[in-house]
């Protein structure tokens, strides 16, 4: 859960940057994105104990550190906050 603080750090940064395209972006619409991540996290959590018993281990974290790798090349990409 190491991402929550990151992202917990960065909301300040990433409001400021995204004002520039939206002026009436606020903390309080950037820290949706910070309460999402505990939900998104809860959520494969309870899949990943699932995928447990129907695929190998090796393979659930190959998919794992696929899924994190695509999206941390795809989040450069973002020029406005929606």
């Amino acid at each position: 859960m190491g991402v929550v603080n990151i992202w917990g750090n960065l909301v300040g940064i990433f409001t400021s940057k995204f004002r520039a395209t939206d002026p009436n972006l606020s903390i309080k619409a950037t820290l949706v994105a910070f309460s999402l991540t505990y939900v998104s996290a809860a959520a494969a959590m309870q899949l990943g104990s699932y995928l447990l018993h129907k695929i190998d281990l090796r393979l659930q974290l190959l998919l794992g550190m696929m899924i994190f790798a695509i999206s941390m090349y795809l989040s450069q990409f973002p020029t406005n906050f929606d």
